[in-house]
């Protein structure tokens, strides 16, 4: 219960002297003054709030389950279709190796029409390895399989340029280089 002070100047002292109030009466409670449909059982009233509220609270639940199922949907829509285009695209790599195996392989075409040509003049391929020196080396094993045995290719290269430096005037035409060709090509 509340109650207050009151304060009083006497005298000018500044003396203060407090008093406590009581408390209102508890007993002498009326309710005459209330409204008589306050007083009244609303009870069905209030059963219908809480329906309509209960039905709402179900009707939004059941719209986000909808909203739920479709986003989950949706999203399934879209994992299916990724699956979809990398099998896809699986598939046509597998297609395009298999079709590079079918393939003719244009050395082995290549081969094969030169062995129609040699065939009947009855020579042979030999295979010579790509080593930068396979022109030399071409060369080096016809010349030493008909005129002088155990050529190599380092000799056959030796002689080539021995001869290009004894007859420039034959070559410097097709030398590609900065400055003098005939300074170029003698050293």
């Amino acid at each position: 219960l509340l109650g207050y002070t009151m304060a009083r100047k006497k005298g000018g002292k500044g003396k203060k002297k407090s008093k406590e109030l009581p408390p209102p009466p508890v007993d002498d409670y009326d309710d005459s003054f209330i409204p008589a449909s306050v007083l009244e059982d609303n009870s069905e009233e209030e059963k219908e709030k809480e329906d309509q509220k209960r039905k709402q609270a179900e009707l939004e639940a059941e719209e986000e389950r909808k909203r739920a199922e479709a986003r989950d949907r949706k999203r399934q829509q879209k994992i299916e279709k990724k699956q979809k285009k990398e099998q896809e695209q699986i598939r046509r790599e597998k297609e395009i190796q298999q079709a590079k195996l079918n393939a003719p392989n244009p050395r082995v075409t290549e081969a094969k029409d030169i062995c129609k040509k040699i065939g009947p003049l009855n020579l042979m391929i030999h295979d010579i390895p790509a080593d930068g020196n396979c022109l030399y080396r071409a060369i080096a094993h016809r010349y030493s399989a008909t005129r002088v045995p155990d050529t190599t290719q380092k000799d056959l290269r030796i002689k080539a340029a021995k001869y290009m430096r004894e007859h420039s005037e034959d070559f410097i035409p097709f030398i590609d280089c900065d400055g003098d060709p005939e300074e170029n090509f003698a050293s």
